[in-house]
């Protein structure tokens, strides 16, 4: 799977929870068991990839339920091993049906295999991992708008950019904008680096490690 073409290519715990639905205590207890715990460490703190983000949420659909239908922790571990086993494959090309209360994959061959693979039946397509990347994408894509109050708004939290200023709603750092702006770069041309930021942003970002800076100097 291609990850998209954005700044947030890792999501903390509070961003997965908003995304895929499942509470921050259940991305803790399914980190602590071992399922689709996520694999990239940023200071020391676990941090999860948008695939980890896709898996997440089609473990939670199912967790949801299907219909009638729920599904065992031990049938979402089938899943898990099973995109484990998939890693190499792009998962958009994944689907997954359901007999009964038990979890089958279709691979990238169009074969049905079993989670359990002693077990084949019949089966009833519940989840195409291309709509749940398709519906991730589209929920990071709302995740990273900005409201109008993060305009000219510098920030800093813990979790993004090591709790180094940035801009709000983004991942952009004062400091790299100043950077620009030492080199003799306008407002414009560092809009045209950041296509998201605006004049206000720049000229707050400038404004602050000004300030910044001066209180080191001093």
């Amino acid at each position: 799977m291609v990850l998209m073409p954005t700044e947030l290519t890792a999501f903390s715990a509070e961003q997965v929870s908003a995304l895929t639905g499942l509470s921050k205590g259940r991305l803790r207890y399914w980190d602590q068991v071992d399922i689709l715990s996520p694999e990239m460490v940023v200071d020391g703190r676990r941090v999860y990839s948008f695939r980890d983000l896709v898996g997440l949420r089609t473990l939670a659909r199912l967790r949801e339920g299907i219909g009638d239908r729920r599904f065992s922790l031990q049938e979402l571990r089938k899943v898990d091993r099973t995109l484990r086993r998939e890693s190499e494959t792009p998962w958009a090309s994944l689907a997954l049906y359901v007999f009964r209360r038990k979890i089958y994959f279709r691979d990238k061959a169009g074969l049905i295999v079993a989670t359990d693979p002693e077990d084949q039946t019949a089966f009833e397509l519940v989840i195409q991992l291309k709509d749940v990347k398709n519906e991730m994408e589209a929920r990071v894509r709302e995740l990273r708008s900005r409201s109008r109050d993060q305009i000219g708004r510098i920030v800093q939290q813990r979790d993004v950019m090591r709790n180094a200023p940035v801009i709000a709603g983004t991942r952009i750092t004062t400091s790299a904008i100043w950077e620009f702006h030492e080199d003799g770069y306008s407002i414009e041309d560092v809009m045209r680096e950041y296509p998201r930021l605006t004049q206000e942003d720049v000229r707050a970002a400038i404004r602050f490690e000004e300030r910044r800076r001066a209180r080191k100097a001093g």
